[in-house]
């Protein structure tokens, strides 16, 4: 369960879904695609820097690690931005406990699967995209 403020990989994957969507629908140009997938790529890559570290988390061995803290807003309305965010990437007790899997693998290590998937691609619609050349210019009658 998670406790109010923490970070979620949901809310990243969200994001990235919002952007995917909105390129989508939109129908972007060549330039805009890029910058689409540029933004993607950049949500992506903050959710394989959380769950990466959330995996190496969970394979140090039990007890290396102090209790949970509080949760992310909670500290960046305290402590500032700044602090929140070395908080949240340091970790603390049980919060490198695996309490589920699927596969084999713990809800992390899956999520960052999920985030290799999405960079991937947004990378390749981007080189796609760089590679397209713009067709010549409509002719007015």
């Amino acid at each position: 369960t998670a406790k109010r403020g923490e970070i979620q990989a949901d809310e990243l994957q969200d994001m990235m879904a919002g952007v995917f969507a909105l390129a989508h629908f939109q129908g972007p140009d060549r330039r805009d695609r890029i910058g689409y997938d540029i933004g993607a790529m950049l949500i992506a890559a903050v959710g394989l820097g959380v769950a990466g570290r959330h995996v190496y988390l969970q394979t140090l061995p039990p007890g290396s690690l102090g209790e949970c803290g509080a949760g992310f807003w909670y500290l960046a309305e305290q402590a500032g931005m700044e602090a929140a965010v070395a908080a949240a990437l340091r970790g603390t007790g049980d919060c490198g406990e695996v309490q589920w899997t699927f596969l084999g693998l713990s809800i992390p290590a899956l999520t960052l699967g999920v985030f290799v998937v999405l960079f991937a691609l947004a990378l390749a619609d981007m080189v796609q995209a760089i590679r397209s050349r713009p067709g010549p210019p409509a002719s007015t009658p």
